[in-house]
């Protein structure tokens, strides 16, 4: 008989989530001073050494920030914080390849257009010499890695820093998924 253990969340954990939570809800708004560290306690009904880490970690995530004087502060970009923080989540989400794929081809197209207008002859030629890598290649998972570095030189030509961080980070979870999906599959 196998038995799964319980895993159960640490108590600073739950109380970072929904402080988050009332943030995204606009209950502790961006700027302003959070409850002191005994009103959480209370609020949350846990210790204030939970409150304390859960505190450390917001902090450490840029949605929280301690002010000599003025105790906690909800960041001015908090909002930012968390929707990079649940971007990010979303990426490491294993099965969203479909959904990573539909971004991808939204995304390229217009990237695409930018680049022929933007492209150095450096950035032909590293296009020229992923496609020409690709010629003849049979191993499934070579052209697959060849094939993000097309696509990659593809974007890095459009010169726009947000599109190829944005694209970077799809590209590089959906390389991850579609490599192990090959590598289980064989």
């Amino acid at each position: 008989m196998e038995i799964t253990p319980i895993v159960s969340k640490q108590k600073y954990g739950l109380v970072a989530e929904e402080i988050t939570r009332l943030i995204k809800e606009n209950v502790f708004k961006e700027g302003t001073q959070l409850p002191t560290e005994a009103e959480l306690s209370t609020m949350f009904n846990v210790g204030r050494s939970s409150v304390r880490e859960a505190i450390k970690g917001l902090q450490l995530a840029n949605i929280l920030t301690a002010t000599a004087g003025k105790g906690t502060l909800v960041s001015e970009n908090a909002l930012i914080a968390i929707a990079n923080i649940d971007l990010g989540e979303v990426l490491m989400d294993g099965t969203m390849l479909s959904e990573l794929v539909e971004i991808r081809v939204i995304l390229e197209p217009s990237a695409a257009a930018m680049a022929a207008k933007r492209r150095t002859d450096e950035d032909i030629l590293s296009m020229q010499n992923a496609i020409e890598e690709m010629e003849g290649v049979t191993d499934k998972l070579k052209l697959l890695r060849l094939g993000h570095r097309f696509h990659s030189a593809l974007i890095g030509a459009c010169k726009n820093r947000a599109i190829i961080q944005f694209h970077d980070s799809i590209s590089l979870q959906l390389l991850k998924m579609r490599e192990k999906d090959f590598l289980t599959s064989e």
